[in-house]
């Protein structure tokens, strides 16, 4: 999983794919904000490429698709209208719908689907979907905000997976991505007294080909103690349950590259190491991540600002490449 560039960087993203001897076979999916023809050529034109646009549930990132639908008056008339204008916010930057929220959740992911299909249809190859993400509101603040937010999430991931089946739409899975936050604690919630989680559960599994966590670990102290922290989220949905261990073995470990300046999200090479000092962490990292969970691949999200120079872009994609081939037993 490589995730989220400018267009301007994409081809040195191409070209680091190329320099770090990813183990054959190995599906490659790529693709940032929405779907862009010249990305998918790039990507897909990669041995084992598959480009797959990513859709963020954030208003700022997906203003478009927040302000109404975008269909030709003859694909528009069979849906119903009442939810063909602006999901309706209790704030412009919160991305929750106001009220009847699993419904305009389902019609913001039909609303990526149609981009899809529209893509499709203008010639453009795009194998699947990105969701961008499963907040942490979903299994923090109280219970009546969880709710609310797995509500809206719930509706997305539906939309998402059957696309409009009044337009032609086939379910297609796709590739959801997890917060640090959510992808721990959601597991510890009990379905039986929490109030839809098992509805969010049962969207999130249909929905997912990948379920990718967020192990954005700060580049610090042993790398083996951090792999086994930072493996928590995914032991925890294998521990138990029926769906939440079929999400387990779908389960993708998502790494940054570490050098963008946001250290409080993204931490990563937070104590300023040289390059060779990173790679090597983080191929002691990925190693024993597989150690610790047996896992689906490896991913990196964000190569922008400083992530983005060739030899950072180089040493990300090698350390996802290492953690399949240790995966694989090499």
């Amino acid at each position: 999983m490589l995730a989220y560039f400018q267009a301007g960087d994409l081809q040195g993203l191409v070209n680091a794919v190329a320099g770090a001897q990813v183990p054959a076979g190995s599906p490659i999916y790529a693709g940032s904000y929405g779907p862009n023809a010249a990305a998918a050529g790039s990507i897909n034109a990669l041995p084992d490429g598959r480009y797959a646009p990513m859709f963020s549930i954030q208003p700022a990132t997906s203003r478009v698709a927040y302000r109404g639908r975008r269909l030709p008056a003859d694909q528009a008339g069979p849906l119903d209208s009442a939810y063909a204008g602006e999901i309706p916010r209790e704030a412009p930057s919160v991305p929750l719908a106001a009220r009847d929220r699993r419904r305009w959740g389902r019609e913001l992911g039909c609303r990526f689907r149609d981009s899809i299909r529209q893509a499709r249809t203008a010639g453009v190859d795009v194998e699947t979907w990105q969701f961008d993400e499963l907040l942490r509101e979903v299994a923090a603040g109280s219970s009546a905000e969880q709710r609310a937010y797995r509500d809206y999430t719930t509706g997305i991931l539906e939309g998402l997976l059957t696309g409009r089946p009044e337009l032609g739409d086939e379910p297609e899975q796709g590739i959801v991505w997890t917060a640090a936050w959510s992808l721990r604690r959601l597991p510890t919630l009990s379905i039986g007294s929490t109030p839809g989680l098992e509805e969010f559960w049962q969207a999130l599994n249909n929905a997912a080909l990948l379920y990718v966590g967020q192990e954005y670990a700060p580049f610090r102290g042993p790398p083996e103690a951090a792999a086994r922290d930072w493996s928590t989220g995914q032991r925890l949905l294998l521990r138990e349950g029926v769906v939440r261990p079929q999400l387990g073995r779908k389960y993708v470990v998502g790494m940054t590259p570490g050098f963008h300046s946001r250290f409080d999200i993204l931490q990563g090479n937070v104590d300023g190491k040289p390059q060779a000092w990173v790679n090597s962490w983080r191929t002691r990292y990925v190693r024993a991540r597989v150690a610790a969970a047996r896992v689906a691949g490896f991913g990196q999200f964000n190569f922008c600002e400083d992530n983005c120079t060739p030899e950072r872009m180089l040493g990300a994609v090698r350390a996802a490449a290492a953690g399949i081939q240790a995966s694989r037993g090499g």
